[in-house]
């Protein structure tokens, strides 16, 4: 996904400009598509990571509602999977050893998905590499003024289906 997004943006901007849209809705959309395509590059290095780790997509969901306290209704449902399906993927983690049969994630399951984590970070971080640490600050605290706003707007959810954590405000 990240080749799709990056070379998105020279045409989603021209023709914006075409249509002669101000300036500062255009450097809005050059953002919002920089900020897609580092996401949509990490989750690249995420979905890489799990499969080196022998995960699927539902056990992924299964390992993290198991370990952040999502709630598996949350996950399950807005990935359509099946109640059906979803037991029987804690009964395999189950049998890794990786959850309990209740779906909560043992020592083994929490250690995996820190592993997982860990190298979905070093994966992304060539990414920024470029940058500075002011930069790296400046675009924190840039994001972080976005996440903010959208956060106060209520809009999100707490828990949501993506595991994002709440800011502490």
């Amino acid at each position: 996904m990240t080749g799709a997004n990056r070379v998105l943006w020279p045409s989603v901007e021209a023709g914006l400009r075409r249509r002669a849209v101000p300036a500062a809705v255009i450097e809005l959309g050059e953002a919002w598509q920089a900020c897609t395509t580092l996401r949509e590059h990490r989750g690249d290095g995420h979905v890489a990571a799990l499969l080196v780790h022998g995960l699927s997509g539902l056990e992924a969901h299964l390992l993290a509602a198991g370990t952040l306290g999502v709630p598996a209704d949350v996950l399950r449902d807005s990935r359509g999977w099946t109640g059906p399906q979803w037991a029987a993927g804690i009964a395999r983690l189950a049998g890794r050893g990786l959850l309990r049969p209740d779906g909560a994630a043992t020592a083994a399951g929490r250690e995996l998905r820190r592993r997982i984590e860990a190298m979905t970070d070093d994966l992304a971080a060539p990414a920024f590499a470029a940058l500075a640490d002011e930069e790296m600050a400046g675009l924190h605290r840039a994001l972080l003024g976005c996440a903010t706003q959208i956060q106060g707007s209520g809009l999100y959810p707490f828990p949501n289906p993506i595991g994002l954590p709440a800011l502490e405000l």
